[in-house]
């Protein structure tokens, strides 16, 4: 097995070396200053650790635990197990039956034997630096007892994480992977039978939230046999011991009330389950488990929805059939508020229908207003692009679309690498779905509703039939919002009157100048800069390149007749200058931006779906 090193391929300072610096740093003469130079040096040690740690779980933590392991949810699991509930209440016919266990490890951070985490670590292939760190920052505890107002004594433990310690809810994880291996393996062994709702469903035989947790199994006794065979082994070589009260000594029930903090049948009085929770976090359970259906369609959740409510489409274009859950009913519901903020961002355009699909970054209907040419029915946008150029087909567009719509379309920027097409949430920076966007979204759209079933003299009395016509008129919005505000005298007209609503454009401070610094020896540096005009919609990069003796090396300036956004000209002109280093074979170089967006876009580790991502984090970036 190939031992794991989760500090290989980054930047590696040897702990000691970080607990040296802290020594150093820390300074004093008291006591009491000592004492907490040390604590906050064990501190740092374990918080380097945990953080290390944290990106690898979710390489070797499986499907079933939702805890602690990132890009994972709580409500996961509960989703799961709510479907499964669901499933097994339903079935009213067939010879097999089965049965769930809920489950509570005892005092599970307390009951960890040291000599099972050092042996678990080990046989998961972590390399021995790692286990001996890791061990060293486990077993640096230990108790004393306060006798008369003093401490005496000093006892040194066997077992026990600490609680709140960063890295000990990932330990406990590993740890529990064990339990999480050895139902596996009874599995393969047809041991044990887990639970499918469906055909073509991921089957589910336990599901973990760290120390809370669910087995299904058969309702047979060679299957109960093996799960108490699995659990007695468990608590022998962990520590860990389940809350099971007689063959395995637990009390029967027809439905077990709540999982993970959530009722797990929603048969019954819907109101009566649900009037603990407030809108806000239904409104979560709802939109943005949708969100992570798109976006994480490869996690336990999505496999399992999928198979059972759309196996043959996406899930916005799910229907709700007879017989759905109470939770897929409620993601369905939910849908309704992606629907109205979410559309495709174009990668290669291979799987966008040029006319049917969201793909517009025009609000809300993300689609084209004009009419359908004769012959291009089934047009995808793939069709209106040149790949040799990766650059859009102006003079087709010319041909299918009004100018306004000409305009949107080409300041849509395109991927070099053909990256493929994907939903993005409009209504965010970062093209994330969130919970506060997605209820202003909701309520914008909810007003906009009303005022077109309300009275005509609500709309704007004798105006009404003019605003029709303007905001049905096939025009671009900016049009139609210029029109508006004309109307409504909110158009600055002089200076005084520009001055007035713009205060900050006459009293706006100049930049300092900063004076340009030699990159180090050896190097190159790449100056780039985008400029945009709103009025226009023009735009335009400058690239630079200088040595290390402030010589030019290279520079390139082009205009962009089809500008998006400033950070879209930013994102150009870096894209320039990274191809332009690799055209040359340049392999160490320095970009430099005023771009603090830009820049904070390339260094965060973060998911990112917004438009320049796509222009820029391509993988020959990874050499720079």
């Amino acid at each position: 097995m190939k031992e794991v090193d989760p500090f290989e391929g980054k930047p590696v300072l040897p702990v000691e070396e970080v607990i040296e610096s802290i020594q150093h740093s820390q300074g004093g003469e008291e006591l009491a200053a000592v004492e907490i130079a040390k604590k906050s040096e064990e501190e740092e040690k374990i918080s380097v650790l945990a953080n290390r740690l944290k990106p690898l779980l979710d390489s070797f933590i499986s499907p079933f635990q939702s805890a602690f392991v990132p890009g994972r949810l709580i409500s996961d699991n509960s989703l799961v197990a709510f479907e499964v509930s669901h499933c097994l209440k339903r079935r009213r016919s067939g010879k097999k039956k089965y049965c769930s266990l809920k489950l509570d490890m005892s005092k599970a951070y307390d009951r960890v034997e040291w000599v099972f985490l050092e042996e678990v670590m080990r046989r998961m292939g972590f390399c021995e630096v790692w286990v001996s760190w890791v061990m060293d920052s486990v077993k640096t505890v230990s108790y004393s007892f306060i006798v008369n107002g003093e401490p005496r004594g000093r006892i040194i433990p066997s077992r026990r994480l600490r609680q709140g310690d960063a890295i000990s809810p990932y330990l406990f994880l590993l740890c529990a992977e064990v339990l999480s291996k050895v139902i596996i393996h009874a599995e393969s062994n047809d041991a044990l039978h887990r639970v499918e709702i469906c055909r073509g469903a991921p089957s589910v035989s336990h599901l973990f939230f760290a120390d809370d947790s669910f087995i299904f199994c058969k309702a047979e006794v060679a299957d109960v046999q093996t799960v108490k065979s699995i659990l007695r082994g468990y608590e022998l070589a962990s520590g860990q011991q389940e809350e099971l009260a007689a063959l395995l000594g637990v009390t029967r029930v027809e439905k077990h009330d709540k999982y993970l903090g959530l009722p797990i049948e929603i048969s019954y009085s819907k109101e009566e389950a649900f009037s603990f929770l407030i809108d806000r976090v239904r409104s979560r359970t709802q939109a943005k488990q949708g969100w992570r259906l798109v976006q994480k369609p490869n996690t336990l959740i999505a496999q399992l929805l999928k198979a059972k409510y759309f196996p043959t489409c996406s899930f916005m274009e799910a229907e709700l059939k007879k017989g759905a859950s109470y939770t897929w009913r409620s993601i369905i519901a939910g849908r309704a508020v992606l629907q109205k903020g979410m559309r495709i961002q174009v990668g290669d355009g291979a799987t966008i229908s040029l006319w049917d699909d969201p793909w517009v970054s025009v609000p809300y209907s993300f689609r084209p207003f004009s009419t359908v040419m004769e012959g291009t029915e089934s047009w995808r946008v793939a069709d209106v692009i040149d790949y040799e150029d990766k650059e859009w087909l102006t003079d087709v567009l010319g041909e299918l679309f009004t100018r306004g719509e000409v305009d949107t379309i080409a300041s849509i920027p395109l991927s070099i690498r053909g990256a493929a097409d994907r939903w993005v949430w409009h209504f965010d920076a970062k093209g994330i779905y969130n919970v506060r966007s997605g209820y202003h979204v909701f309520l914008h759209s909810l007003k906009m509703e009303q005022t077109a079933s309300s009275p005509a003299s609500e709309q704007g009395g004798p105006l009404r039939k003019y605003w029709t016509k303007i905001w049905h008129a096939n025009v671009p919005p900016k049009i139609k919002v210029l029109v508006w505000r004309l109307v409504h005298g909110i158009v600055p007209t002089s200076l005084e009157e520009f001055q007035k609503y713009h205060q900050k454009v006459a009293c706006k401070k100049k930049r300092p100048l900063t004076k340009w610094q030699c990159p180090p020896r050896g190097r190159l540096k790449i100056n780039i800069d985008g400029a945009f005009q709103v009025d226009s919609g023009v735009g335009g990069i400058g690239v630079v390149v200088r040595d290390d003796l402030g010589t030019g090396i290279a520079a390139i300036a082009r205009p962009f007749l089809h500008a998006h956004s400033t950070i879209n000209m930013e994102a150009e002109a870096c894209r320039a200058g990274l191809l332009l280093g690799i055209h040359q074979g340049w392999s160490d170089v320095v970009i430099e931006s005023d771009s603090a967006l830009l820049i904070a876009a390339l260094k965060s580790e973060e998911d990112n779906f917004s438009e320049h991502e796509v222009q820029v984090l391509c993988p020959p970036v990874a050499k720079y």
